[in-house]
């Protein structure tokens, strides 16, 4: 007898816990009905196979964006702050802000010198 994903002797258990699990497996042996499947309404299927819209936002940011992402870095705002001021995502932001910070020495160098 199953009891809590596990096998054990149903004499090891109390009445009321074989009963109650007698009582469910009796529930589960019917057959469940299947749901009819609901019929998409027109405007949903055209918009499952509508194609997808391209966005205005060219693939590489401009010169211009990015000095203006890194002066406003440099003005004290965060990313999510500049994305929006610059209508660039902010995933490209902090690419930028990151190729920008200074990369730190090797712990080598600073035990040596």
């Amino acid at each position: 007898m199953p009891i809590q994903g596990r096998w054990a002797l149903a004499e090891w258990y109390p009445a009321g816990a074989r009963e109650r699990l007698e009582a469910l497996e009796k529930g589960k042996s019917k057959k469940t009905k299947k749901r009819a499947k609901g019929k998409k309404s027109a405007e949903k299927k055209a918009k499952d196979t509508a194609p997808r819209v391209q966005t205005d936002q060219p693939k590489k940011l401009t010169e211009e964006q990015v000095a203006r992402i890194k002066v406003l870095h440099a003005a004290g705002k965060k990313a999510g702050e500049i994305a929006k001021e610059t209508g660039v995502h902010v995933f490209n932001v902090t690419r930028i802000l990151k190729a920008e910070m200074p990369k730190p020495a090797p712990e080598n160098a600073k035990a040596q010198g």
